[in-house]
């Protein structure tokens, strides 16, 4: 094991005893990356609006995730698409549904990213929920998120959202739409290996953080683990690239909830 990877997984650490005082919501699939450098890109990211101007010229994501938990009636598919708007600007739209007629969920989302400087990049994005039960009117919920990438050296990054930001509820539901901010460094501690630490924080919730570590094990091959700590959850995702096409399995395991899984297929053109 070399220095470099040492002091990184110090850095860590470290970094991981900062985030106790701060509060997280429960993720859906995936732990998140407020960087980017520890997740795979073969989608439209969920969390940093700002992440969707690492696309280079344009891509199209499928996401299914079926059968969550052993539950089928909550299988869920995800569409999306990024492209570049000029030099500056990358834009992106996602679909998402689950559920069935007893109870569903569906969600569109808008992403528009502008990068400042070569060190510093915004986004902003704009959510349309909506919920349905088959004895209860659907209800609606339309939410903003903002998100920052900065580059704060070659090898170090900082990532940051905030989700929510207008307090949108859903009208005529108990159902609340949670406020929640993320933050994560990422260190790049050679070719082969980058490493994450993150916090999310949902207001009024338990404190907890994550780690994330992206192995390339040859160029067409990468391998991405993470752990987190409420709820507790490990990841293990698999990207496997052939020319403009990407095939990302994945599983994780939730405490109390069991195993899921999901498979992405993207495409850059």
């Amino acid at each position: 094991m070399n220095n470099t990877f040492l002091r990184s997984l110090l850095l860590s650490i470290g970094l991981l005893v900062i985030t106790q005082y701060v509060t997280a919501q429960p993720a859906s699939f995936g732990i998140p990356s407020a960087t980017g450098v520890a997740a795979f890109a073969g989608g439209v990211n969920r969390n940093n609006p700002a992440l969707i101007s690492q696309v280079d010229s344009s891509l199209a994501s499928l996401a299914i995730r079926p059968a969550p938990f052993g539950l089928a009636q909550l299988s869920e598919l995800t569409v999306g698409a990024a492209l570049r708007l000029g030099e500056l600007w990358s834009a992106a739209l996602a679909a998402t549904a689950l559920g069935n007629t007893l109870y569903n969920e569906s969600s569109l989302r808008g992403l528009l990213a502008f990068e400042m400087s070569r060190s510093l990049t915004a986004g902003l994005s704009l959510k349309l929920q909506r919920i349905g039960f088959r004895d209860a009117a659907a209800a609606g919920a339309l939410t903003i998120d903002f998100g920052v990438m900065m580059r704060l050296t070659d090898s170090l990054r900082f990532g940051a959202f905030f989700q929510n930001v207008n307090r949108g509820q859903y009208a005529s539901h108990s159902r609340q739409v949670d406020q929640t901010a993320g933050w994560a460094f990422a260190y790049m501690a050679g070719p082969a290996l980058q490493l994450e630490i993150a916090a999310l924080l949902q207001i009024g919730g338990t404190p907890a953080f994550s780690i994330g570590t992206l192995h390339a094990l040859a160029t067409a091959l990468r391998l991405r683990f993470a752990l987190r700590s409420i709820p507790r959850t490990a990841l293990a995702a698999l990207e496997l690239k052939l020319n403009d096409f990407s095939l990302i399995p994945a599983i994780q395991y939730i405490d109390d909830l069991g195993f899921s899984q999901e498979l992405k297929l993207g495409v850059s053109f």
